[in-house]
Formats: structure tokens, C-alpha cells, sequence
């Protein structure tokens, strides 16, 4: 389970908690629908360019950036796992918002990234 946040000037990207899926090498990141490389910490969108931030999902709550400001999405299949490490019996509606994390086509993917690199 991941923290994601995509990068905006205002600090106000939107941002989820959700399964995260890791390439073998650890360098390339798959998370709802869409994949990402550098693995951790300021990645790029390999298909918008656009950047975000993984990371590991703190307790105390304080993924978002220092400014930044509006609900987490949180997916349902992670649920349960966010609730268990925040310690709570129901979601803080106030700060989150639950979503359908969509299937990353992982092997997509990694055609376009081989194709890029001429392989």
C-alpha cells in the first residue's frame, strides 16, 4: 500500500492510497491504470510525462506535501489495510474519499518501454 500524489505548483495534485505494483528491478511503478517511472519518490507518468510522488503510506497522516491541501482517495481493495494502520474502525470522511483503483496493463507498458530503448 502507497501514498501517490500528483505534482502541482499549488500543492493541491490529486492525491490516492492504493495498491502500488513494483517492476523487478524496482525502477518502473504500476498503480491504477497507469505506470510510472523511477519507482519511488518523484517519479514521471510514462505516458503524460507528468510527475508524482510515491511513497509509503505514513500513520500520523502527513503524506501530503507540506501545503497541500483537499481529500486523499483511498482504494477500496486497501481499505481495510488503511483503516487497521491508522487505527481506525471507519474512514475520516473529512480527509478521505474512497475510489475504484483501476487494472494496470503491466505488459503495455513494458512494450512501450522497451520499445523506447530499442528493445
Amino acid at each position: 500500500m502507497m501514498y501517490i500524489e500528483k505534482a502541482a505548483n499549488d500543492h493541491n495534485g490529486p492525491a490516492w492510497i492504493g495498491y502500488v505494483e513494483f517492476s523487478r528491478t524496482g525502477q518502473s511503478a504500476y498503480f491504477n491504470g497507469q505506470a510510472f517511472s523511477g519507482g519511488r519518490g518523484n517519479c514521471r507518468n510514462i505516458e503524460t510525462g507528468d510527475y508524482y510522488w510515491i511513497t509509503g503510506v505514513k500513520k500520523r497522516g502527513s503524506n501530503r506535501r507540506v501545503f497541500g491541501h483537499g481529500k486523499v482517495l483511498v482504494s477500496r481493495d486497501s481499505l481495510a489495510e488503511f483503516l487497521a494502520l491508522k487505527g481506525w474502525e471507519i474512514l475520516d470522511e473529512t480527509d478521505y474519499d474512497l475510489f475504484d483503483a483501476l487494472p494496470t496493463d503491466i505488459a503495455k507498458f513494458t512494450e512501450m518501454q522497451n520499445a523506447k530503448h530499442g528493445g
